[in-house]
């Protein structure tokens, strides 16, 4: 009975051992469609990446890629990411839990879609198969936010700095700092309540500049 756990416990070591040596060897590039198509279905969008890509199993999951474009659909929200690197927890996922621990983006574009009168539109649920998505610690160097009119094309443009999100799950409570045109702004959200509605405050400036603080609740349009 010894001999066999002894050779259980040395399979296991062998295995993890590859586990950590094997992956800077693999071309995982040859991999990509698997690996898109696996994104895809955990977060329930049209995922596609291109350029350097690498895998790290243990001691935990990290995805590195040069170029990423998640997108919910033609004229729907989408989000072009540079210089990713994601780092998932690995124990939530052995039960199924998506929970990124540390994710960085160089630079990042998001689109939102809006009517022509500059509502936002309804986003799709990101998370797919059931499952739901934490994000503990998201930081984008440069971010851009495009809203874009859906029937005309016209677009606006708001640029950020050295952003930091972190949600416990993807319908909140979101948390967001950073920098834009050299203010610094923080801006928290609610959960959902029973009419649809998220509360949102933001707050900016102060020191030397403007102060600005809102307290409101917003609505997408059905």
């Amino acid at each position: 009975m010894r001999d066999i756990l002894t050779a259980l416990a040395g399979l296991v070591i062998l295995i993890l051992a590859a586990a950590l040596v094997a992956p800077p060897f693999i071309p995982w590039e040859a991999y990509r469609g698997s690996l898109d198509a696996a994104l895809s279905r955990s977060l329930g969008l049209e995922a596609r990446s291109d350029g350097r890509l690498e895998i790290r199993l243990l001691p935990s999951p990290r995805l590195r890629v040069d170029h990423l474009r998640l997108a919910a659909g033609r004229d729907r929200a989408s989000l072009d990411a540079r210089f990713v690197k994601a780092e998932i927890a690995l124990t939530p996922l052995l039960s199924g839990e998506i929970r990124f621990t540390e994710t960085r983006i160089g630079r990042g574009e998001v689109t939102l879609p809006t009517t022509e009168a500059g509502a936002l539109l309804p986003l799709p649920p990101l998370a797919g198969e059931g499952r739901d998505l934490a994000v503990e610690d998201l930081r984008v160097a440069q971010l851009l936010v495009t809203t874009r009119v859906a029937a005309t094309g016209r677009t606006d443009q708001v640029y950020a700095e050295t952003v930091r999100l972190s949600a416990p799950r993807l319908a909140g409570p979101w948390r967001a700092e950073g920098r834009v045109e050299g203010v610094a702004f923080r801006l928290t959200t609610g959960e959902p309540g029973p009419d649809g509605t998220v509360p949102v405050k933001l707050g900016a400036g102060g020191d030397t500049m403007p102060r600005l603080d809102l307290d409101a609740r917003v609505s997408l349009v059905p």
